[in-house]
């Protein structure tokens, strides 16, 4: 049945190439992050990139995008049935999602106490070291490219330029001669967060968010 399943998912990635003339497939998607393993063999030539963001401000993003969703479905019942279709991370809804052994726990404890940042921090460190330990795995190291949010908005030529060769994408292309100007960094975090929250959040991540080159400081 699975491999019928895995046959049919191709099948239809080809037909939308061919109704589309094109060669390549793009798709994103929160949730591919725990399938990265399975998407990696059912297509062999599959490349991956992953965005990563300073926690702080990366976790108070969540906790307003989820305060958000509970607004609007407090507002319209008809939100928490749109989200319900396959929309789990915001809302009413929410369900933790937790990439290691009993991960998805101490997330799920951390929000029935309240503590919304403390619960999106534990994600947010299981979501990375899933990534982490990845990349020190063949083939991962040549399939899987983490791209940092603060390093794209710095320098989206210079981001692009190491990106394309690795996704495998002509250097020349359209895409690598697009003006990309329109590539900024949000300040929308900066200076919201209290120390406590601050601590509470690199508590939780400062471990795994150094490998990928953040420091307590930063946002």
């Amino acid at each position: 049945m699975a491999s019928a399943q895995a046959a049919g998912h191709r099948d239809h990635l080809k037909k939308i190439l061919l109704m589309r003339k094109r060669a390549r497939y793009l798709s994103k998607g929160n949730y591919h992050l725990g399938r990265l393993e399975y998407l990696a063999s059912l297509f062999p030539d599959a490349r991956f990139l992953v965005p990563v963001r300073h926690p702080a401000s990366h976790v108070d993003s969540l906790v307003r995008q989820h305060q958000r969703f509970v607004g609007y479905a407090a507002d319209d019942p008809r939100v928490a049935a749109w989200l319900a279709a396959g929309h789990y991370e915001f809302g009413p809804q929410r369900v933790p999602t937790g990439y290691g052994p009993g991960d998805s726990h101490p997330i799920e404890t951390a929000w029935n106490l309240g503590d919304e940042h403390q619960g999106y921090a534990i994600q947010w460190a299981s979501a990375y070291r899933f990534v982490e330990t990845l990349l020190r795995q063949d083939p991962w190291s040549q399939r899987l490219v983490v791209v940092r949010y603060e390093d794209l908005c710095a320098d989206p030529p210079g981001t692009f330029s190491r990106l394309l060769p690795a996704t495998g994408i002509d250097p020349e292309s359209a895409l690598a001669t697009e003006r990309l100007d329109h590539i900024t960094r949000s300040t929308a975090a900066q200076g919201r967060l209290d120390r406590r929250t601050r601590e509470v959040i690199w508590r939780e991540t400062g471990e795994v968010a150094r490998r990928f080159g953040y420091d307590e400081a930063g946002d």
